[in-house]
């Protein structure tokens, strides 16, 4: 659900693609907005798709994710042990300028190119 609330804050601020968003569900419905899409019409809404991975990595709706190790690792040189618990922001892997240019722009379209980011980058 607030996915779905921050979703709406994002494109209540960037009026040119909310209507971007809103042209592509008109061309899938047309004004039959009662119906519910089906399968194949849910695997066009490519740039609703980007809209919500960009919201997500803005938004993640898990801003902090922790692991037990199951077994001896090494992180940036130094040997973490078999129990340890560690942790992951992120939030700020999601505004990590290494990972994202211009990291706090909302920019669907840096999701378009699968190849250029990993489809996961996301979550």
């Amino acid at each position: 659900a607030s996915a779905v609330g921050f979703a709406v804050y994002c494109l209540s601020r960037h009026p040119d693609i909310q209507a971007r968003a809103f042209q592509e569900q008109h061309d899938i419905f047309g004004n039959d907005l009662r119906r519910s899409p089906t399968f194949q019409e849910l695997g066009e809404m490519k740039y609703l798709e980007l809209v919500i991975k960009e919201t997500l990595r803005l938004f993640p709706s898990v801003p902090f994710i922790v692991r037990t190790l199951l077994e001896q690792t090494e992180i940036g040189g130094y040997q973490i042990p078999v129990g340890a618990s560690i942790g992951c922001s992120i939030i700020t892997l999601g505004t990590n300028p290494n990972i994202f240019s211009e990291p706090y722009l909302f920019k669907p379209e840096r999701f378009k190119d699968r190849n250029a980011t990993n489809p996961y980058d996301y979550v």
